[in-house]
């Protein structure tokens, strides 16, 4: 040991001789420190990810220091002497059971294991895990700890620690900088920004993974903003791909090689003076002899924040079965060369070795091969592992059957293997196939026969079977290819699980329709009796339901399904169309909204992807009969088919299609003159300036493009060029069927498809060009142009901006309401407005609103309740008035919760009429009681008693006026513009709220803001304000007596806050949340003040339950004084009366 104590001094003295003499050649960047020859910075106590993004940032070739040991001796002593007792490493777990692994790929070792559990360098001893960690937990990284040893020497060691603890300190290693490169420490960042804002906009790193002819290919968007992008490197992969399987003995980083780069600007186009755009792209092709799950990453330079593309099942094109084994292996003594994910490979690659030996005794399983993947669970004597097998079969049946086959006869074999127990094998848990969940049978109140799913799909069984709610019951394929394939109910008691209810006529319509079509019945006549199924209002025949259950839309999308490619011809367009419009419709259809949003919105059987896709096959199919274009309008869906030709703008052909902006009297649904097609003919200031709600403009090179690739890829010597093609554009009129399951905030306005042949065709260029009206939104910065992607969510499909992106108007054309996207593929297109302040009822404000205004009925209930069974209680004048303002509020509140749980939708306008002019009413009634109210209270003030006394018919004046203004607004609004009712939320929209709504409580509340300023003022005036107010009370001295006094000034101003209706305020002011929690709440506190905090009352309730006698009350605390009090009031001098009516104030 004092050897080794002594040659560790001996080193670190060379090594500091040799820094001196090279100290004048060696050059650090700025920060960082020469030790020997790399550069390194030492940084202060911080979790793991800040000091990663902080190594990145300062440019480090090294992030964070690794594991091996002859790269830590160097700076050993540095750090010792800078007091630094911990650092993280580079290495991680980021899931439970799985090895520790290199994470960064700055790191020449990325996504290799960890170094064996001890090791020794230069006289460092460096242990490794010397403590068992917790398999059972994520994000676990590696910390070094160095110990200082009262020898003098060194000793290292390392445990894992919590990645978010920000308690170890870190190093970033880099190199040092050349003669010539003075201003190495310069960041690229900044380069990078200032090249995206010449363009315009800055638009951040995407990453896409994508397969295209058995090939996958990696999209890097913006690619010149990545991390020292194009200086790539031995020791820094950015981006990096690389394949998870679980195994890091194995190469899992991929080669990219890079075939081509792209870019698109908006120079020498047709737009060059109208819009300003930049758009490129490195395309990557992925390669890789293993297979697994792809994830790719890359860090921006600016931010150093990383991207992550989405995963993507990476498969050869060998022929092979691959399926995944799960054993259970009986441990005596599980250590870390058995047990640690991190160190126990080399272990189970033997076990599995033996484990195909066996398995090859069978002539079925001669051609295999068996990897252990991971650790999967793990007991005190017992570890479960997952092996990956592969089976090379030259079986010359389907995919589908071999599978099975060979899943079968696996699973029988494997257990042949355990019951000998061979290497501790203790049981077979489950054989399963990595791609397929096969056929199954159930038995609950009857017998369902589940055909065969892939991963991740949901699949219906073959007979019909419904909940009560009119859901379709469903299995799901789940899964991955690690774990397997298997049925999400696999460890449940399928008996009971699924009980079939009676279905509706037309689900058992359609459900029998789409089994004849899967017989090859007739797709005209089937097309035609889905149409009627889906449109017809009979009751004989389809019962009293007239909207569409999830099951009729899960069957209607099975039917579309089996027809997707039948021949069909122009006359089946309307036919088609017309069954898109009757979905979309159900789908916007709020009147289910639990059923159809709920259920069919989780795309739990995936019903919006098959019809969106079996439409797009269908219109692609179409027979247009020799006519170049076929146009067919229904209200929600229109659909444009051409079959057009190379050379189509020299002949003046046509440009795209747009949607003028629906007229303020229309029914706001699509209509056929408001369609308009697009020519080359049309100017670009033309088609701004027109107001359209959605427009798409084809590049004028895309046919000439395409014409050119099928000529190239043909081979042939001739190639004549001309070629028709058939152009799909479809205009939804909502996103009703693109249901996306997802966080991303907003709704587009309209959904345009387009589609070339029935292709995606990535790489436009010139890219697509999408309007839409601007008006919807005024903040453009929260508007996002999308197209649909259905492959994304597990092949359920969400919004994603991967390849589009906003445009920057130029000169005069900024203020045109109307945004414009570029596109560089084709799809389904929409533009995500994310809702302003007002328009937010998230489910929050929902919430508050429901509770609150329920609150509210219950306490306006127990006014009433209290009125009813104390008759004496509802004598005298305020007390009047406060159970008019009740009755006007009560209505207000229930018009309000009946619309918004049983009517949700416009559809019926008289009833939609009735529940406008009934909210519009009683809303405008019961701001005049507030106002009625802050009137009478005020002259409680400014008059004395007596003359309220003998006011003539003071309450009758006043109920007229309360009850009798609101007919002025409604009346006037229904004679002028009755249609202003029939909006979607059944309310004035428009002019009409701001006159008839907004315009009368305004000047209401200003009114009540006026008293309630000078009520406060008059009681703060008072200085014996609460003296009287209860009697009984003795204070023992003065600061008692003004703590009483000052809650009584309090409880004063919270009354009156809501008794006026100043709540309010927050609503004209579009504070949302404020104005939810206290003005859906008045009714309550109405509850509180009136009944609740007035004592007589409470004694009066007391009284009736206990039959106790209650105490004599001091007639004056009777703050909602009777009409003897306020007769015998009339009579004290004028010293007592601000006192007195203050008190009374109160009510």
């Amino acid at each position: 040991m004092k050897l080794m104590i002594v040659w560790f001094h001996v080193a670190a003295v060379i090594q500091i001789l040799i820094l001196c003499s090279a100290q004048e050649q060696v050059v650090c960047p700025e920060y960082f420190t020469p030790v020997s020859n790399k550069c390194i910075y030492v940084g202060p106590q911080t979790d793991w990810f800040s000091a990663v993004k902080h190594c990145h940032q300062a440019q480090a070739n090294i992030t964070l220091i690794n594991t091996k040991v002859y790269e830590l001796t160097s700076i050993v002593t540095v750090l010792l002497n800078q007091g630094i007792s911990s650092l993280w490493i580079e290495a991680r777990r980021s899931a439970e059971f799985y090895p520790i692994t290199y994470q960064l790929p700055s790191s020449r070792y990325y996504e290799k294991n960890l170094m064996e559990p001890e090791n020794s360098f230069d006289g460092i001893m460096t242990k490794w895990m010397e403590n068992e960690p917790a398999l059972d937990e994520e994000d676990n990284c590696m910390v070094l700890i160095l110990d200082n040893m009262t020898s003098g020497g060194a000793a290292l060691h390392a445990k894992l620690d919590k990645c978010d603890k920000a308690v170890h300190n870190f190093v970033c290693v880099t190199y040092p900088c050349g003669n010539q490169d003075v201003d190495c420490w310069v960041q690229n960042a900044k380069a990078y920004k200032k090249k995206g804002q010449e363009h315009g906009i800055l638009l951040p790193p995407k990453l896409e993974i994508r397969k295209e002819n058995n090939t996958y290919f990696l999209d890097v968007y913006s690619p010149e903003k990545l991390w020292k992008y194009g200086n790539n490197t031995k020791t820094i992969n950015n981006p990096v791909c690389i394949i998870e399987d679980g195994n890091p003995l194995i190469d899992n980083v991929c080669l990219l090689d890079q075939e081509k780069v792209l870019s698109w600007t908006s120079e020498n186009s047709v737009f060059e003076n109208v819009i300003q755009y930049s758009v490129s792209k490195a395309v990557f092709r992925i390669i890789s002899e293993n297979e697994g799950y792809i994830i790719c990453r890359a860090f921006v330079a600016e931010t150093m924040d990383e991207v992550v593309s989405q995963k993507h099942l990476f498969r050869s094109d060998v022929r092979s079965h691959i399926f995944a084994v799960i054993l259970q292996y009986w441990m005596k003594a599980c250590n870390l060369n058995f047990c640690e994910p991190t160190y126990s490979l080399q272990h189970w690659t033997s076990v599995a070795y033996n484990l195909s030996q066996k398995l090859k005794t069978w002539k079925e399983f001669r051609r295999i091969l068996v990897r252990p993947v991971r650790m999967s669970s793990r007991t005190e004597n017992t570890v479960t592992r997952i092996f990956r097998i592969k089976i090379f079969s030259d079986i010359s049946a389907g995919e589908i059957e071999t599978d099975h086959h060979h899943l079968n006869n696996l699973y029988s074999n494997l257990k042949i293997i355990a019951s000998n127990r061979p290497d501790g094998l203790v049981e077979v848990l489950h054989v399963r196939s990595s791609k397929f969940c096969h056929k199954e049978e159930t038995y609950g109140n009857r017998t369902l026969h589940w055909p065969v799913a892939t991963i991740g799909q949901t699949v219906l069984p073959r007979e019909l079977c419904v909940n009560l709610e009119g859901v379709p019951i469903w299995r799901q394929c789940t899964g991955d290819f690690v774990e397997g394939a298997f049925w999400s109910d696999e460890n449940e008691n399928n008996g009971t699980l699924y009980q079939c209810e009676v279905p509706s006529p037309r689900a058992s319509f359609l459900h029998k329709l789409s089994l004849q079509v899967e017989q090859n019945q007739n797709a005209a006549n089937a097309l035609t009796q889905l149409q009627f199924a889906l449109t017809s209002q009979d009751t004989k025949k389809f019962g009293s339901i007239t909207h569409l259950t999830p099951a009729e839309i899960q069957y209607a999308a099975n039917t579309l399904a089996s027809l997707r490619h039948s021949i069909l011809h122009d006359s089946d367009l309307p036919t088609i169309a017309n069954i898109t419009d009757a979905i979309l419709k159900s789908s916007l259809n709020k009147t289910n909204n639990t059923i159809v949003e709920n259920k069919m919105a989780l795309v739990v059987t995936n019903a919006s992807n098959i019809i969106l896709d079996s439409i797009d096959h269908m219109l692609n199919k179409v027979e247009l009969n020799y006519k170049e274009t076929s146009l067919v309008v229904t209200p929600r869906f229109v659909t444009l088919l051409m079959d057009i030709e190379t050379g189509s703008r020299a002949n003046g052909g046509f440009q795209g299609l747009a949607a003028r902006k629906p007229s303020k009297y229309s029914d706001k649904y699509f209509r056929k003159e408001d369609i308009i097609t697009l020519s080359w003919n049309d100017s670009v200031e033309t088609l701004l300036t027109l107001e359209v709600s959605a427009a798409v403009l084809l590049p004028p090179q895309l046919t000439q493009k395409l014409t050119e690739d099928i000529c190239n890829n043909s081979h042939h010597k001739t190639c004549n060029g001309s070629k028709k093609h058939r152009l799909v554009i479809n205009l939804f009129w909502d996103d009703g069927l693109f249901v996306a399951n997802s966080a991303r905030s907003g709704m587009p306005l309209h959904v345009l498809s387009v589609t070339l042949d029935g292709e995606k065709h990535p790489d436009l260029n010139p890219p697509l060009i999408l309007l839409f009206d601007s008006t919807q939104s005024s903040v453009s910065h929260n508007r996002e142009c999308v197209f649909w992607d259905f492959k994304a969510n597990a092949g359920l499909g969400n919004w994603s901006n991967t390849g589009c992106t906003p445009t920057l108007r130029l000169g005069d054309y900024h203020t045109i309401k109307t945004d414009i996207c570029i596109c560089t593929h084709l799809t389904h297109f929409g533009q995500l407005i994310s809702p302003t302040l007002e328009q937010e009822i998230d489910v929050a404000l929902d919430m508050i609103t429901i509770v609150g205004c329920s609150f509210s009925l219950l306490g306006l209930f127990g006014i009433a309740l209290t009125a009813t069974v104390f008759p004496d209680w509802r004598h005298g004048a305020s007390k009047k008035i406060q159970l008019h303002l009740s009755s006007s509020l009560a209505t207000l509140m229930l018009v309000f919760l009946l619309k918004a749980f049983l009517f949700t939708s416009s559809d019926e306008p008289k009833l939609c009429l009735v529940l406008g002019v009934a909210l519009h009413f009683s809303l405008i009634a019961t701001f005049c009681w507030m106002l009625v109210a802050a009137w009478f209270q005020y002259l409680r003030l400014t008059k004395p008693l007596a003359s309220l006394c003998r006011a003539p018919h003071i309450l009758l004046k006043a109920a007229v006026f309360a009850w009798g203004f609101p007919f002025i607004p409604c009346g006037t609004l229904l004679i002028v513009s009755p249609d202003s009712y029939n909006s979607s939320q059944c309310y004035p929209t428009g002019m009409a709220h701001y006159f008839s709504v907004i315009a009368p409580i305004s000047i209401i509340i200003s009114i009540n803001i006026t008293m309630f300023v000078l009520i406060i003022c008059s009681i703060y005036k008072l200085h014996n304000f609460g003296e009287h107010a209860d009697n009984g009370l003795k204070y023992t001295n003065s600061h008692q007596l003004n703590q009483h006094i000052a809650c009584r000034r309090l409880s004063t101003l919270i009354f009156l806050f809501f008794l006026l209706g100043l709540s309010w305020i927050f609503g004209i002011w579009k504070l949302s949340y404020l104005f939810c929690c206290t003005a859906t709440l008045q009714g309550f506190a109405f509850f509180v003040f009136f009944v609740v905090l007035e004592k007589n009352t409470r004694a009066k309730w007391s009284y009736l339950f206990t039959r106790k006698k209650p105490e004599t009350i001091y007639p004056f605390s009777n703050r909602n004084s009777s009409g003897s009090v306020v007769r015998r009031s009339c009579d004290y001098q004028r010293t007592s009366r601000n006192t007195i009516s203050t008190l009374s104030s109160l009510s």
